[in-house]
């Protein structure tokens, strides 16, 4: 499941299970309010939403998200703010800072 799936399946939860007042929620100040439809919205970081609201259910206290046993809860794989699906992807090793890129000078046959 993608953040924005889990998000929406958040709120479906939220809501006592009924997915058909889920865009009817009221609760604005709530972190992923404006992702509560299980899709992108453009200008807002869906990881780090998810991190907010789960700082927010454990009274902003960063140890009590890392020690979060509440493991059936849809928003918990993403609560450190990282997706644990792209592990390893991008970032570091190939592109590191101060490594550049050279073509092999072998040539493949045509």
């Amino acid at each position: 499941m993608n953040p924005s799936k889990s998000i929406r399946k958040y709120c479906v939860w939220c809501m006592g299970g009924n997915s058909q007042i889920v865009n009817d929620c009221e609760t604005e100040f709530c972190p992923i309010y404006r992702l509560r439809e299980g899709k992108r919205v453009k200008g807002i970081k869906t990881l780090k939403q998810i991190r907010l609201k789960c700082l927010d259910c454990s009274t902003f206290r960063v140890s009590e998200v890392r020690g979060c046993e509440m493991v059936d809860c849809s928003l918990y794989p993403y609560r450190m703010g990282k997706n644990p699906n792209r592990k390893g992807i991008g970032g570091k090793g190939f592109f590191q800072k101060g490594i550049s890129y050279q073509k092999d000078s072998t040539e493949l046959p045509h």
